[in-house]
């Protein structure tokens, strides 16, 4: 046993099972140093009360039971320093800081210690910072918490830290608070339920950061974040993730990046200058970005296999933007409520599914899908609407609904193949006031248009390349509207049929039919 002491006015207790040792001590200084291989424990506690206090502490070492330390400081400028390492079975550190500008360190490493490494860290006033290091330890666990003003937390637990666990607990201002943990090449030990990734970290108030980083394996991430200027950033590399990021107030950011095989990602925020953006590469994924207030974006994207996306937006400057590529059966939905709404969905694969509905203000949705067997529909309420669905293939569906004020859309489908198997079919309803209504069939056979426009300035494009396509446009009902209608279609193929009605006011048609066995009829 080595002990290493300079004198001043502070209490010091040493405690180590073979022995207790208690001395009124000059300045700040304490170095432990327990290093002989067969020991049964290395024990040490250190308490200290006063100004400008230091203490550091080594434990090294084959302990049969393990190296555990308790630190405690009161007062002002303390800092604690804390380095175990050996093979034993449990490594234990414990800081609590009271004062100001206190400083923790605390690093396990080296050894496998098969009952557990812990680390917990508390501190209260200002300026406070805490770092946790753990290296290759089976039941990791790390716990910080942070009160006063411009504190820092930083964990990172490294190689094969089977039972992994991180939590980090802050505040007041300023907080920032960093969470890495590794899995290295994520070999799954025997026994899938013992490789438990999990980190947690919670800010609350002001110009909060938070960013974890997970490697391998059953990962969880949980990332909560009250106060202002708030960032959320998540990384999970492989392979069952699952990440949930909440932002309550102000400039909020969140990001979260996974790869690999069972993502699943859940980003909700509620209000100001919020931004939310997932990427998810590769097998079982699902998505939910929430916003409620201001100036609101929603950016995600996911690449191969099955996957369901949804994105809420409720208020004000509202963007959604979803990129599914790959695969079948993806699912994406688009709710947006009210304000400068802007939505737009691009999925590529089959048996995909989109569905966009927007209710107020300056809306404009796009869908674009390219496979087979997609559907689409396209929902606006009121205002100045747009529309827009482009399918490319066969079997497709599309379908765009329209109720108030400058009504735009467009529906555009291109088969490529003539057999009458591969047929398309859009439908497209509006209601009131500016209407136009454009949509093109290309290709295919057996393909169906029908649009209806009911209220004011309508007026309708529709072109059919094939054969056997029917089209039935009706401007005017439901029970009357109409107003200054026209109408243009073209069909070129055979044994096409156009069926159009036009209900009154200031109608104009012009239809044109190119091929053999077509048929129109007109009702003015």
């Amino acid at each position: 046993m080595v002990f290493k002491a300079q004198e001043s006015s502070t209490f010091v207790s040493l405690t180590n099972k073979n022995f207790t040792m208690k001395k009124l001590v000059t300045g700040a200084f304490v170095v432990l140093s327990a290093s002989f291989a067969y020991a049964q424990n290395s024990d040490n506690t250190v308490t200290q009360s006063g100004t400008n206090n230091t203490a550091a502490v080594t434990q090294l070492g084959l302990q049969t039971y393990g190296n555990e330390n308790v630190s405690t400081q009161t007062g002002t400028g303390n800092s604690v320093n804390v380095y175990q390492r050996s093979n034993s079975a449990r490594n234990k550190a414990e800081t609590t800081q009271n004062g100001t500008l206190n400083v923790a360190n605390v690093s396990q490493g080296q050894g496998f210690s098969a009952g557990g490494v812990e680390v917990v860290q508390d501190q209260d006033g200002l300026g406070n910072r805490a770092t946790a290091t753990q290296q290759f330890s089976y039941g990791s666990k790390m716990n910080q918490t942070q009160e006063g003003i411009v504190n820092r937390a930083t964990a990172t637990q490294g190689g094969g830290d089977v039972r992994s666990n991180i939590s980090q607990n802050q505040d007041g201002n300023f907080n920032t608070a960093t969470a890495s943990q590794s899995q290295v090449g994520y070999t799954r030990p025997t026994g899938v339920y013992s490789t438990a990734n999990d980190i947690s970290q919670i800010q609350q108030g002001n110009a909060n950061t938070a960013t974890a980083t997970q490697v391998g394996y059953l990962s969880e991430l949980d990332q909560d974040q009250d106060g202002t200027g708030n960032t959320a950033t998540s990384t999970q590399t492989g392979p069952r993730h699952k990440t949930t990021q909440n932002q309550d107030g102000n400039i909020n950011i969140a990001t979260s990046t996974q790869t690999g095989i069972h993502q699943t990602s859940s980003q909700n925020q509620d209000g100001n200058l919020n931004r939310a953006t997932s990427t998810q590469s590769g097998n079982d994924h699902s998505s939910s970005q929430s916003q409620d207030g201001n100036l609101n974006r929603a950016t995600s994207s996911q690449s191969g296999g099955s996957s369901w996306l949804v994105q809420s937006q409720t208020g004000n400057s509202n963007i959604g933007t979803v990129n599914q590529s790959g695969g079948t059966y993806n699912g994406a939905m688009q709710i947006q409520s009210n304000n400068n709404n802007n939505a737009s969905i691009d999925q590529i694969g089959s048996s995909n599914g989109a569905g966009q509905y927007q209710t107020g203000l300056r809306n404009r949705a796009e869908t674009d899908q390219t496979g087979d067997n997609n559907l689409a529909d396209t929902n606006s309420n009121g205002n100045d609407n747009e529309g827009y669905i482009v399918q490319n293939n066969n079997y497709n569906k599309a379908e765009i609904d329209q109720i108030g004020n400058d009504n735009y859309a467009s529906g555009t489908q291109s088969g490529t193949s003539s057999s009458a198997l591969n047929s398309n079919n859009s439908k497209i309803y509006q209601d009131g006031s500016d209407n136009s209504s454009t949509a093109s069939q290309s290709a295919g056979r057996s393909n169906s248009l029908v649009s209806n426009q009911y209220g004011n300035m309508n007026l309708l494009e529709s072109n059919q390349i094939g054969n056997g396509n029917t089209a039935s446009v009706n401007q005017g009902s439901s029970s009357m509207d109409a107003n200054n209608n026209e109408a243009f279609v073209m069909q070129n193929g055979t044994s096409n049929t156009l069926t159009l009605n036009q209900m009154s006011n200031g109608n104009t048609h012009t239809s044109s039919q190119m091929g053999s066995g077509n048929t129109i009829t007109v009702n003015q």
